[in-house]
């Protein structure tokens, strides 16, 4: 196990993982399909594109990757969180315009593993003879860590930078509050694309730790291959969106989920009903409920789930969200859960955006758009939206976009336009 005096707070998560690649070279970092790689081999994958980026002597602050689910699409990112970037994951399954859109929005001029789109920038791609013996540096460009876009109420997507306070801020508390335990025996279920920030906390949760993520194939039935994947892998770490597990429960008295040790969902609002059913496969896991939008970085409260205590605090079947974690407060306005702190943004890329933030004499919090109560025993519970959101596999959504784009399929236009994502 990285003990908390082994992590420098100021490290990029990339220079984190070359930590872990030091010390466990031979263990297994990353599984794919049905290839495994060590973290001696992603090392050097990752030297690869940090050399691409060297020779092209790019100083951007954000860069983009194109990500197609593969080796290279990982080792890219973390190169530019290596060399001092901010990457910017951009998934294929956008419409052109869209990720058009985002370049614009975040300023991007360079895109790593493009394959076959014109993105309008530096398009850098890298081969086998890229690779080298010299050594990768800590250079700090800038203090952005990565960008994730969300859908906006303005129409378009809007770009939330996370800097490294925030992710370290979050890792902090997940990996070295006493909570909970992580070391390099743990094995990882990576479920989510990265364009979506559960991601960061499946991949990097176990490559700062020396363990291995296990990525689940995106262009496939996703709950039969993550069903696949907690069958084949001896997972013992599992991050999950709610609705997802929906589709899981049929099959799961079929799967030995012993090796099982942590169980988190995020994204969406958990059943208490559910997670019940889900406990019972699971003789050795904790379970978590956590909180937390993409501008409060991954999630924000925890709740630990019991069947005893849950069924008296659900409410209308739903789990608690909880406690925040350590470095982040709320407030409750008008029935709105507003945040600040370490992990909590307080602007938006290119936008003031002042509605969405309220400024205290506490400081400066951010809206997050959610209906909470307090319990008694001061856990909170969520309560509905106040705006016209709603959350798709943990992404949020706004009705008028959804409409819109109902309403482009009805006059044949048969693609998401990157106002309704």
């Amino acid at each position: 196990m990285i003990e908390r005096s082994e992590m420098n707070k100021e490290l990029t998560l990339g220079q984190q993982f070359l930590a872990s690649a030091d010390k466990f070279p031979e263990h297994d970092a990353l599984v794919m399909e049905e290839a495994t790689y060590s973290y001696k081999t992603l090392k050097n994958t990752v030297r690869k594109w940090y050399n691409v980026l060297r020779d092209s002597n790019c100083r951007d602050h954000r860069i983009g990757v194109y990500f197609t689910n593969d080796l290279d699409s990982y080792a890219a990112l973390l190169a530019i969180s290596v060399y001092g970037g901010s990457f910017v994951p951009l998934n294929p399954d956008y419409p052109a315009s869209r990720l058009h859109s985002i370049c614009k929005e975040a300023g991007i001029k360079v895109v790593l593993n493009v394959t076959d789109n014109d993105f309008g920038c530096q398009e850098l791609n890298a081969d086998a003879s890229t690779v080298d013996s010299i050594e990768m540096p800590p250079v700090v460009i800038q203090p952005g860590s990565y960008v994730m876009f969300t859908s906006g109420t303005t129409g378009g997507p809007k770009g939330v930078e996370i800097n490294h306070e925030h992710i370290n801020s979050f890792f902090d508390f997940v990996m070295r509050s006493g909570k909970w335990d992580f070391d390099e025996n743990d094995r990882v279920l990576q479920a989510f694309e990265l364009s979506f920030d559960m991601s960061i906390f499946s991949l990097f949760l176990p490559l700062i730790s020396g363990g291995c993520s296990v990525v689940v194939p995106l262009n496939k039935i996703r709950f039969v291959e993550i069903a696949k994947a907690l069958s084949k892998n001896n997972i013992t770490v599992v991050i999950l969106v709610p609705t997802v597990l929906n589709f899981l429960l049929p099959y799961v008295d079929e799967l030995d989920l012993t090796s099982v040790r942590f169980s988190f969902f995020a994204g969406d609002k958990l059943l208490h009903s559910t997670c019940t059913k889900w406990a019972e496969q699971l003789p050795n896991a904790e379970i978590v409920n956590m909180y937390g939008p993409t501008e409060t970085t991954i999630a924000s409260t925890y709740y630990p789930w019991n069947p005893i205590q849950s069924a008296k605090d659900a409410q209308n079947d739903i789990v608690p969200i909880g406690l925040p974690f350590n470095g982040v407060e709320y407030l409750i306005d008008e029935e709105e859960l507003c945040m600040r702190g370490s992990q909590v943004i307080s602007a938006y890329l290119n936008e003031a955006n002042e509605e969405k933030f309220l400024n205290t004499d506490r400081g400066r919090f951010y809206r997050t758009g959610d209906l909470v109560a307090k319990l008694e025993n001061g856990n909170l519970i969520f309560k509905g939206r106040k705006d016209h959101q709603i959350k798709l596999n943990g992404y949020r959504i706004e009705l008028n976009e959804l409409n819109a784009f109902i309403g482009a399929r009805i006059k044949g236009t048969f693609y998401l336009h990157p106002d309704n994502h």
